[in-house]
């Protein structure tokens, strides 16, 4: 259901996993950079296409619409939904002191003061490659194990979804039902919600279980080329240490990242990844065709 496994990257081949947390970072280690850490950018960006130059001449090609920029930290994040993406617009809004930031997010063009969309860095190609090229920005991606992910987008979105509420989500609700051939008022099992999204295109697929590689283009796709990211942290594997390291690098309060992973319906990530624990082995016989 998504490549995304191992395919999200970074700019060189020198891999450093933080300790207590999975987080490997190929850029700065602090906001103001010296000679050696400028040095060590470039080669590393360099490792992977040649030299900064050639790389960030199609970086139009490899930057996502979907990328959101922190303009006062010089941050470059690629929101994944079911990705702690809530959590760090917690933390985004704790840190820039912005409360509209959890609610009120970055889609297209409506980013509020704060951020810039990649939607509408995409319009600008010149300041787009200068961006590239500006050694103080830092990338990062927070990836999940595919299934855990899909599990969580069933749960939050697909079970008990009402029509008069989230008419968006009943539309793919409905969408399952006639393709498993079930009635108006069925339950949707997750068996049902997997065939549907097994036989659908990137394209035609809700956002919240789009495979990663088509949201923040983490490998190449006809004429989407990788983005490197600096950063990429594990959410299984320790969130709320990596993310303050990041947030410290670009100049973030780290204590402003949420010590709890949550979403905005309330429901914890911990809970949520308990139940992921806990019925591992039932959802995936259920997919078992009959």
């Amino acid at each position: 259901l998504s490549n995304s496994r191992s395919s999200a990257g970074s700019r060189g081949g020198v891999a450093g996993e933080a300790k207590g947390a999975a987080l490997v970072v190929k850029a700065r280690a602090s906001p103001s950079l010296n000679s050696t850490r400028l040095a060590d950018l470039a080669a590393l960006r360099g490792s992977e296409g040649g030299s900064s130059d050639a790389y960030c001449a199609s970086y139009d090609r490899r930057f996502s619409e979907r990328m959101v920029v922190v303009k006062s930290a010089k941050l470059l994040w690629c929101p994944l939904p079911k990705c702690a993406t809530s959590s760090t617009y917690h933390g985004l809004s704790r840190a820039l002191e912005d409360p509209s930031l959890i609610y009120q997010r970055c889609h297209g063009e409506n980013c509020g003061v704060h951020l810039l969309s990649g939607a509408t860095l995409l319009k600008a190609p010149l300041f787009l490659a200068k961006l590239c090229l500006d050694p103080e920005f830092l990338s990062v991606i927070v990836v999940r194990n595919p299934f855990d992910r899909l599990y969580a987008a069933y749960k939050s979105k697909v079970v008990g979804t009402k029509c008069w509420t989230t008419p968006g989500m009943c539309k793919d609700v409905q969408a399952m039902k006639k393709h498993n051939g079930l009635g108006q008022f069925a339950h949707v099992s997750f068996r049902h919600f997997v065939r549907l999204v097994a036989a659908s295109e990137h394209e035609d697929m809700n956002t919240h279980w789009t495979p990663f590689s088509y949201h923040c283009h983490t490998s190449r796709s006809g004429t989407v080329e990788r983005f490197h990211y600096d950063v990429v942290v594990k959410l299984e594997q320790g969130l709320e240490a990596a993310m303050r390291r990041v947030f410290h690098a670009v100049g973030l309060d780290p204590a402003a990242f949420p010590s709890a992973r949550f979403n905005v319906a309330g429901q914890s990530g911990a809970a949520l990844s308990a139940q992921v624990a806990d019925n591992r082995g039932d959802t995936v016989e259920e997919q078992t065709p009959e």
